[in-house]
């Protein structure tokens, strides 16, 4: 029975929080207000002052371009990271899987060989004819497909 391989352990390092960084991107502007709808139906008898307020804006465009810069080095870490312990856990299963291969084929040329002493003179003599002709069959076809 072949070794068993376990799955890559995929931990790591969180990214860190940008929530307050982007909570610093942001536009601000005193503007006057504008008359909205309902201001126009409750119109105060008397003259207001239009006082200037705060507006503040915050645009998804810059938003992105930092989020993307503050980002994108630590998840191409993440993903280097993972592309190597993939290649690694594919070099190892495959070559679990070549060895566990090895020794069936093993047992089955051993299986082979005790019964090929068994046969006949003869016998022997058409078995080493056929395992010839499958040796250069295989040849044959190596190169057909080069």
């Amino acid at each position: 029975m072949p070794e068993r391989i376990s799955a890559p352990d995929f931990t790591f390092d969180s990214i860190p929080s940008i929530k307050d960084e982007l909570l610093k991107i942001k536009e601000e502007a005193y503007v006057t207000p504008k008359e909205d709808f309902f201001g126009w139906f409750f119109k105060q008898p008397e003259p207001n002052e239009a006082r200037p307020i705060l507006e503040t804006t915050y645009y998804y465009e810059k938003w992105r371009e930092y989020a993307l810069s503050a980002t994108e080095p630590h998840l191409y870490k993440i993903f280097t990271t993972c592309v190597e312990k993939l290649n690694i856990y594919f070099d190892t299963l495959g070559n679990a899987y070549k060895e566990h291969l090895l020794t069936l084929l093993a047992g089955k040329e051993a299986v082979k060989a005790d019964l090929s002493s068994q046969l006949s003179e003869e016998e022997q003599l058409l078995q080493n004819d056929d395992n010839w002709l499958v040796r250069f069959t295989d040849a044959v076809n190596a190169i057909a497909r080069e």
